[in-house]
């Protein structure tokens, strides 16, 4: 039986073996071609969401109120590595002593980098702030770098500083 499949003089035994290698081989390089075309078609999807989240992490950034910052730091929490948010929270009692409070978005972002694992984003925030010194609104902007990484849980910005002081904005 395993003559008529392979074959019966040596040749077409050495043929036999050669198509099934040749056969093996295509097969994993069809899998290995279709993983990569998946990868490059997950690649826009990935990078959408990194600039997300660099968004709402601007966004949460500069929207506070000093009496109320429980929840800045709730709506930090999923954007945020542990080491950041402690960062965050030591600029907070300046924000109490001033009595603070901002109304911030940040509606533009780009990617600098990008790897699947790893990003760093550019994000442009708006922010309509107030305190105890100047109680009348004045719209601000600024523009700060942050990096991020993907885990189990999505992305998280690890590090941000500011490229720009947050300045008056202009009409």
């Amino acid at each position: 039986m395993l003559r008529e499949v392979i074959g019966e003089t040596p040749v077409e035994q050495v043929k036999s073996v050669l198509i099934l290698a040749f056969a093996a081989l295509a097969a994993i390089g069809l899998q290995q071609l279709a993983a990569t075309r998946q990868q490059v078609a997950a690649r826009p999807a990935a990078e959408a969401q990194a600039l997300e989240v660099a968004r709402s992490f601007g966004a949460a950034l500069t929207t506070y109120d000093y009496a109320h910052l429980d929840v800045q730091a709730n709506h930090l929490q999923d954007l945020a590595s542990p080491s950041v948010l402690d960062s965050i929270r030591t600029s907070q009692p300046d924000l109490v002593v001033a009595k603070a409070s901002s109304n911030g978005s940040a509606a533009q972002a780009y990617l600098q980098s990008f790897d699947g694992q790893t990003a760093v984003a550019v994000v442009q925030t708006e922010q309509t702030v107030s305190s105890q010194a100047v109680p009348q609104p004045a719209k601000a902007s600024g523009l700060f770098s942050c990096r991020l990484e993907r885990g189990a849980d999505g992305w998280r910005v690890t590090s941000y500083r500011w490229l720009t002081p947050v300045t008056p904005a202009t009409p």
